[in-house]
């Protein structure tokens, strides 16, 4: 099904070998998080920038690439994000959510308004967890619908995932759950 709206949403993109997509992913967020850092480490507010740049770059490397806003998806607070996705080299659709601004949920602030934060809820299970080292890390990851779930619920404070009404799909199609 995957496969089925990559190919609708991506007539004529190019394949592209993973390796060479992470070498172009790493390029990017370095150059664009790392002038940032210096004034503000933890990219605190400065999701709108820095995705829009990762975007616009991405864009100009064929690569497909989407900036999310989670206003868009559960009316909730705004944070934006990436989602890229491409075909490899055997043909499968693997997709990439980018926010290296993700570190911004690691401490209680102005947009915890629970006891907990977002990151304590990626915490609780194994996937969550390489999730979270994956975006703290590096900035991406390497994501499936559960992923996605897992990264969106956190954001809500929701722990279970399968409460969750969101998939890839949607977000490439822009259904919101409000």
């Amino acid at each position: 099904m995957d496969r089925f709206y990559y190919d609708l949403l991506n007539i004529g993109k190019n394949k592209i070998d993973e390796k060479e997509y992470i070498n172009i992913l790493d390029k990017i967020i370095k150059e664009e998080t790392d002038y940032i850092k210096i004034d503000n480490p933890t990219l605190d507010r400065v999701c709108k920038i820095v995705s829009t740049n990762i975007n616009d770059r991405l864009k100009k490397e064929n690569i497909d690439s989407k900036i999310i806003n989670t206003k868009n998806i559960y009316d909730m607070y705004e944070h934006e994000f990436v989602l890229s996705s491409f075909i490899d080299l055997d043909n499968n659709v693997t997709y990439y959510l980018i926010d290296p601004t993700y570190s911004q949920f690691m401490d209680k602030g102005e947009y915890n308004f629970k006891a907990i934060y977002p990151s304590d809820i990626l915490k609780q299970d194994e996937e969550g967890k390489i999730l979270l080292n994956n975006l703290l890390k590096y900035g991406y990851s390497k994501v499936d619908n559960n992923d996605i779930k897992r990264y969106i619920g956190s954001l809500l404070y929701e722990e279970d995932i399968n409460k969750i009404d969101v998939n890839i799909s949607d977000l490439y199609l822009e259904r919101s759950k409000r």
